[in-house]
């Protein structure tokens, strides 16, 4: 059942590894490629990245030729690309003259009637502007129209905190109607055709919509304003018959691997429930102590084998996920960058979990899975030092973000969480020697030290002590499953060459308890006595091979917990069994038992 549920992981990995690069990966290449062209276009930026997107602008003057120059940008986007990019009419223009007309782009603006302290600036004015080809800027191009301040003055007012003299406007027009600006936005829209090549060799036309919007903000003193732009897409979409196809596929062999795990796992809960309970009596303290070695490594084995079936179970839940989510997104007429985003996602999500679950392979080959159970040990201790270290990095985190968050040029510790990525980095060595010449800069003597002593301070406590922890743990989990793969060779070569034990198996002794108890009430007293004394002339032979066969009880690890702990009844009445202890009779394991266990072992991972 393993090597079956492992083939159909290996298809389903297969599949999802297909829909990825054959489908998934080309589209978003293409979305990806054309919002680089278009941005390219509008903002005359060569940068593959997306950083253009996102920038500060630092005079007013750069604000209007950069407002100036999307717009204009904007009416020569189809002769720059080749007629893949196209406007829109405008849907205003009623007349037949004006059919034709290009739609302009909408500037909207929230702005304060009046300056700051004066009664007007209380009113808030929303105002929407079309730029056109002849004004790209707009409201910016006779600003003194919007200020609204006749009555208002800019005489020079004193200053209450330092008791100098202030002027409260700007001299310059824009710049005074920026000082009053809540919100500021400017979006537009585009006909996209792309372009892609089939596998037959023909060109198909992909329509789709491309939305630009681009916001204007201000904070602080860093810069006159920030502009961040978004670029977003809506497509047509016609289903296709090899995604289709695949994501069949997928959900059948996620259903049928669902379908067996399911099946399994019930057959072995209703297996266990049905079996009677044995009798147990009071061991001896030497064969106890072996008992309860062979239940905790029973113990951590199921631990084990329950990660890999919950592994499993997740792994299907997420890839019919997957598949429910790209089959809605096939059948559906448009699609849009979320929904690309959510299959992607999952997508990669399924791909990463089947990815896991092939190690399962490795169990038929137990040597090379000695790796991934020393892996699997650590990974638990490993999550409890993390559990314990992570309120003390996010302590320091804070720390760093509340003290050397204030430079502008300090991008380590501006948030939390890039001060929570720059202590990680700097644990494991990355960039260290630079993170601590950017906290060491401050114009602040005490906040040099305070730096010094908060690296320092660091460094001891995660890089010299708890990264030592963390390797400590790998390689004792590492070297914890090389012996116990050791010990469970040593007690399968054993029971092979071991002979079989002269006493009757635990069954046999087991149906003869039971048998004697149902006899009890038909007063089957003369039974009970022979059986009485040949408890008694074996039981020095017992005992002597009870001790003999300890050894062959601590050597097997993977003993089940019901053997382990079973005590022979002896074949005495049940009032001699309270006078007399009797010392555990089980012989050492057979070749078949030892596989019957390791097949156990192999179900559980089900």
């Amino acid at each position: 059942m393993v090597l079956f549920h492992s083939l159909l992981n290996v298809g389903i990995l297969a599949l999802l590894l297909l829909f990825a690069f054959q489908y998934q990966v080309v589209r978003n290449s293409e979305v990806a490629d054309a919002a680089r062209a278009l941005a390219y276009y509008l903002f005359s930026s060569g940068d593959s990245s997306r950083v253009f997107l996102n920038r500060q602008i630092e005079t007013i003057d750069e604000f209007v030729n950069m407002l100036e120059h999307t717009v204009r940008s904007y009416y020569a986007v189809p002769a720059r690309s080749r007629g893949l990019f196209m406007h829109y009419t405008d849907l205003s223009s009623t007349s037949s003259i004006n059919r034709d007309a290009v739609a302009p782009p909408e500037l909207f603006m929230q702005y304060h009637e009046g300056n700051s302290g004066s009664p007007a600036f209380a009113r808030v004015l929303t105002e929407t502007y079309l730029l056109k080809l002849d004004n790209p800027i707009g409201p910016f191009a006779n600003s003194t129209a919007l200020l609204r301040n006749y009555s208002e003055t800019c005489a020079p007012q004193v200053d209450p905190v330092a008791g100098g003299t202030f002027i409260p406007c700007r001299v310059s027009a824009v710049g005074n109607l920026l000082d009053r600006v809540v919100q500021l936005r400017l979006s537009f829209s585009l006909f996209s055709r792309g372009q892609r090549w089939s596998g037959s060799g023909a060109m198909t036309t992909v329509p789709s919509t491309w939305d630009v919007l681009v916001e204007y903000g201000f904070e602080g003193h860093r810069a006159v304003m920030t502009m961040a732009t978004r670029l977003s897409s809506v497509s047509r979409r016609q289903c296709e018959r090899g995604p289709l196809l695949v994501c069949w596929l997928i959900t059948l062999a996620a259903l049928i691997d669902l379908y067996w795990r399911l099946r399994t796992q019930l057959r072995i809960a209703s297996s266990k429930t049905g079996k009677h309970s044995l009798q147990r009596e009071r061991c001896s303290s030497l064969s106890r102590s072996d008992s309860a070695t062979a239940s905790r490594a029973l113990l951590d084995a199921a631990v084990k084998e329950n990660g890999w079936r919950w592994l499993g179970y997740l792994s299907n839940a997420i890839v019919l996920s997957f598949t429910a989510t790209a089959l809605v997104a096939q059948h559906r007429g448009r699609t849009s960058d979320s929904q690309e985003e959510a299959v992607t996602l999952l997508l990669a999500f399924a791909a990463l979990l089947s990815s896991f679950r092939v190690v399962v392979l490795l169990k038929l080959f137990p040597s090379w899975y000695v790796l991934i159970d020393g892996l699997a040990t650590a990974l638990r201790q490993l999550f409890v030092l993390a559990v314990g270290v992570l309120p003390v990095l996010i302590g320091f985190s804070v720390c760093g973000t509340a003290v050397f968050g204030g430079f502008s040029d300090n991008t380590y510790f501006q948030s939390v969480p890039s001060a929570i990525v720059t202590m990680l980095c700097s644990m494991f060595g990355d960039n260290l020697l630079n993170t601590f010449v950017r906290v060491d800069q401050s114009p602040c003597q005490l906040q040099i030290l305070f730096a010094r002593f908060f690296f320092i301070t660091f460094m001891a406590l995660f890089v010299c002590n708890i990264l030592n922890i963390a390797h400590s743990i790998i390689q004792d989990s590492y070297s914890q499953a090389l012996k116990s793969y050791a010990d469970m060779v040593t007690a399968k070569e054993a029971a092979k060459v071991t002979p079989a034990t002269p006493f009757s198996s635990s069954q046999e002794q087991s149906d003869r308890g039971r048998k004697g108890d149902d006899d009890d009430d038909n007063g089957a007293g003369a039974r009970r006595s022979d059986e009485l004394g040949k408890g008694k002339g074996r039981q020095d032979e017992v005992e002597d091979f009870c001790t003999s066969s300890v050894d062959a009880t601590s050597i097997s690890a993977s003993r089940s917990s019901r053997d382990s702990e079973r005590c022979c009844t002896c074949g005495m009445p049940e009032q001699h069994q309270q006078q007399r202890t009797c010392a555990c009779v089980r012989g050492p394991l057979r070749a078949a038992e030892v596989e019957r266990m390791l097949r156990q072992l192999h179900r559980l991972s089900l």
